[in-house]
Formats: C-alpha cells, sequence, structure tokens
C-alpha cells in the first residue's frame, strides 16, 4: 500500500504532462521490444517456409540445395526440367541430385512434376538459341561442363548440344526414377 501511495503523492507534485510523457516511453519501449520479438518470429517462419522465392537461375542452386536439405516427410519439386542446373551449374545439381536420393534414402517421399519431353525441347531451344550457342558465354560454359563431365564428347555444334543435353536429361529422368522419385509430367507452363 505504501507504493501505491508513493506513486499518488509523485503523481500530485508532477505536472501532469510529465507524467504523461514518461508513461508514453515507458509504453513506446514495451512496444519496442514486443516489435523486436516479433519481427525474429517472423523470419524464422519465413526461413521454414519451403515455399517462397529463392531467386533467379542459377544462382539459386545453393537456396535449392538448402530447402531440399531441410525437407522432412515428403518433398514436392515442381521443375521443367529433371536435371535441373545440369548444364548451367554441374557441381551444384550433382549435389542436389545427391541430395534427393539421401532423402529417398531416408524414409523422405519425393515427387517431382515437370515438363514432357516435347515442352522441354522447346524450352531448352528458347535458352539455348543458336545465337547463343556460339557466344563467348556459352562456350566457357560448355567448357566448365565438359570439364565437370570427361566422359561426355564436345559437341560440333548446336544439334548435338541440344542431343547431348536431351541425352543427359534422359538419364537424370532415369536415375531418379531408379532410387524412387515418383516423376510425373505435364504440359502446362511450370515456369
Amino acid at each position: 500500500m505504501n507504493g501505491f501511495l508513493e506513486v499518488l503523492h509523485w503523481l500530485h507534485i508532477h505536472e501532469i504532462d510529465t507524467v504523461l510523457a514518461v508513461l508514453a516511453i515507458f509504453f513506446a519501449t514495451i512496444q519496442f521490444l514486443d516489435s523486436r520479438r516479433q519481427e525474429r518470429r517472423m523470419k524464422d517462419i519465413a526461413q521454414s517456409m519451403s515455399t517462397r522465392f529463392i531467386g533467379r537461375f542459377p544462382h539459386n542452386m545453393s537456396e535449392i540445395i538448402d530447402v531440399v536439405g531441410r525437407a522432412e516427410g515428403k518433398l514436392d519439386i515442381l521443375v521443367n526440367v529433371s536435371a535441373y542446373g545440369h548444364f548451367s551449374a554441374p557441381l551444384q545439381f550433382r549435389n542436389y541430385k545427391r541430395l534427393i536420393e539421401d532423402k529417398l534414402l531416408n524414409g523422405c517421399k519425393v515427387r517431382m512434376l515437370l515438363h514432357t519431353e516435347d515442352r522441354y525441347a522447346k524450352y531448352r531451344e528458347m535458352v539455348f538459341s543458336r545465337e547463343t550457342f556460339t557466344s563467348e558465354e556459352m562456350k566457357g560454359k560448355l567448357s566448365q561442363f565438359l570439364n565437370v563431365n570427361p566422359h561426355l564428347r564436345k559437341p560440333e555444334d548446336w544439334e548435338s548440344f541440344h542431343a547431348l543435353l536431351a541425352d543427359e536429361q534422359e538419364i537424370s529422368l532415369f536415375d531418379f526414377h531408379r532410387v524412387g522419385v515418383e516423376l510425373k509430367v505435364t504440359e502446362s507452363l511450370l515456369t
């Protein structure tokens, strides 16, 4: 009771605007601390979400690998090609593929929805056009791809390059099917 009387006495001897200012600062401090706590919780929730924008290809491969690594129980992948990144980010594709296989071995159910072979061929021709095939950037990417995959022969022309990519896609499909990935194809655009 003495504490309450002291507060009343303090309120009585100070002007109301001072009292209100002290109370406003007190409640603002509480609000600030609470908002920081809520912000941390929101960031944690956002990081735990597997459906979110994670950047543009091929710069997103590390983030994709991280999302796959955190999957538990079930992993659904919607992608235009099962060999996602095999040409533009071949080392990361190996990690991605190995991680999917490990998930399956550990009891995770993995389903993959991807484009039909015809849809993939159209997409591939759009991304790797005849003009881009002869560019310096493409030559560098092709060299990197062949260094990572020394068993492959260098394509002589645009057509053999596309045949090589289609063959690698088929191998990827076979490998994923062999280890237990449930594969479904669609004519609908996924990207």
